[in-house]
C-alpha cells in the first residue's frame, strides 16, 4: 500500500533546499566589472603561436573537446599546448594519458621542450622543472569515470591546478553504445570546470570517414560518441595532420631531389591543422596552420623555425 504523502509539505522543503541558491543580480558585481575591464578584448590562457591571441583562448571554467582521428598528432599537439601553459603561466597541469605509458608521456614532452633528442643529463633537467609543473595520473588502460571525476576534482580542488587533461574519452569506461552515461560524464565534468575554475582537456576520437582516407578533414560532428559531447563542451578543437606532405618529405629526406609535383605541393600546403570548430565564448571559428618540426616533436608557426623553450626551476633560482 502506497502511504499518503503531503505533497505541499514536499514541494516546501524542496523550496527551501533551493532557496539558497536564489541570488539578486548585484552578487555578480565583480564578476560582470571583470568583464567590462577587458573591453571586449580576448581572455584567458593563450596557445603556444602568437598568431593564435587574438583568435583562441583557452579560459577558466571551460571544457574543451580535442578531436582527431588516430594517428593525426592530437595527443602529442595537445602536449605542447601543455607544456607552453606550464611555463608561460608557472600553471601546473595534471595530465591522465591513459594511451600510453606515463614514461612516454613524460618523454616525448621532454624531448618537445629540450628541441632534441634528449641526453640524461637533459632529462634530469627537464624533470626537475617538470616535476614543479606537471602530476601525472599513473594509470593505463580502461578506467572507470568515476574515478576520472575524482582525480579532476582532486588536482581542481585540492591541488589548485589550473589545465587537467584526460587522454582519452574512450579509456574512460563508457560504452560507445551508452550515449547516457557519455552524456552524464559530460555534464559532470562541465560542472567541474564551472564550479572550480579549471580548464578540463578531453581528448576523443573521430569516427571513420565512409568513402574517404587520411586526407578527409573532420568536422565537429564527426567526433566519435553521443552528440551531447559537442554540445555540453565549451570549445571544440580538431586536430588533422597531412600525411600526404609527411610522405613527401619522408622521401625527400630519403631520396633527395623532388618531381615538380611534390615540390610543389611542398610549398602550398602545411604540416598540420589546428581547427576551431566551436569556442563558446570566443568569436574565431577557423583553421591554424602550422608545421611539424620533426627531430623535436615541436608544432611550430614558422617551417623550419624551432621553437627555443627556455625554462628555469626553483632549484636553479635559489643556487
Amino acid at each position: 500500500m502506497i502511504p499518503d504523502v503531503d505533497f505541499k509539505k514536499y514541494y516546501k522543503d524542496m523550496g527551501q533546499r533551493e532557496s539558497g541558491r536564489i541570488h539578486k543580480p548585484s552578487r555578480w558585481i565583480d564578476q560582470i566589472a571583470e568583464r567590462i575591464s577587458r573591453g571586449g578584448k580576448p581572455w584567458g590562457d593563450c596557445l603556444p603561436w602568437t598568431k593564435c591571441d587574438e583568435l583562441i583562448r583557452l579560459r577558466p571554467g571551460e571544457l574543451s573537446i580535442w578531436g582527431g582521428m588516430s594517428g593525426h598528432k592530437k595527443s602529442m599537439l595537445l602536449g605542447w599546448v601543455m607544456c607552453n601553459l606550464a611555463k608561460n603561466y608557472e600553471s601546473p597541469v595534471a595530465l591522465a594519458s591513459l594511451e600510453m605509458p606515463p614514461e612516454e608521456t613524460i618523454f616525448r614532452m621532454a624531448r618537445q621542450c629540450t628541441g632534441c633528442d634528449p641526453s640524461v643529463d637533459a632529462v634530469g633537467d627537464f624533470l626537475k622543472w617538470s616535476d614543479e609543473r606537471f602530476v601525472i595520473y599513473d594509470e593505463l588502460d580502461t578506467v572507470h569515470f568515476q574515478r576520472i571525476l575524482g582525480f579532476v576534482y582532486y588536482c581542481a580542488v585540492e591541488l589548485g591546478y589550473r589545465h587537467i587533461v584526460i587522454d582519452s574519452l574512450t579509456k574512460c569506461g563508457i560504452s560507445p553504445k551508452d550515449s547516457e552515461k557519455e552524456k552524464m560524464f559530460l555534464d559532470k565534468l562541465q560542472w567541474c570546470a564551472k564550479t572550480t575554475g579549471c580548464h578540463i582537456h578531453l581528448v576523443a576520437h573521430i569516427r571513420k570517414p565512409q568513402n574517404a582516407g587520411e586526407e578527409y578533414i573532420p568536422t565537429k560532428f564527426d567526433i566519435r560518441g553521443a552528440g551531447e559531447i559537442t554540445d555540453l563542451a565549451d570549445n571544440v578543437f580538431i586536430c588533422w595532420s597531412n600525411k600526404k606532405r609527411a610522405e613527401i618529405l619522408t622521401k625527400q629526406e630519403k631520396f633527395g631531389n623532388l618531381d615538380a609535383s611534390d615540390a610543389e605541393y611542398l610549398t602550398k600546403s602545411v604540416d598540420q591543422k589546428l581547427i576551431a570548430a566551436k569556442q563558446r565564448n570566443g568569436t574565431f571559428e577557423g583553421t591554424v596552420n602550422l608545421f611539424f618540426e620533426r627531430r623535436s616533436m615541436q608544432f611550430v608557426a614558422t617551417e623550419g623555425r624551432r621553437h627555443d623553450f627556455k625554462y628555469k626551476t626553483t632549484y636553479e633560482a635559489a643556487a
